[in-house]
């Protein structure tokens, strides 16, 4: 954050739920979200969509992909998160 580095700890139910409880932001909910895989075999990577609204505004979208799908659904997230507070 501002070139320096936070460490940030959260719960949940699964990855997303954590990271979301991390950040603090109240009104923060994720309403869909929906996972792939783009390719095949151990070649393949993963994809993942999240719907999120932000106190109740218009809903945003992000997607991330990675060679983890854990990783792809957080990327997915902050991608969702950076449409929401720019607009």
């Amino acid at each position: 954050h501002n070139g320096e580095r936070k460490t940030l700890s959260g719960t949940g139910k699964g990855p997303l739920e954590a990271v979301v409880n991390s950040l603090s932001l109240a009104g923060l909910d994720i309403m869909d979200y929906h996972e792939h895989s783009i390719g095949s075999g151990s070649q393949a990577q993963a994809v993942a969509y999240v719907e999120l609204r932000n106190n109740g505004s218009r809903a945003c979208y992000g997607v991330g992909i990675d060679n983890n799908i854990t990783t792809a659904s957080i990327k997915a997230l902050f991608s969702a998160l950076n449409r929401s507070l720019g607009s």
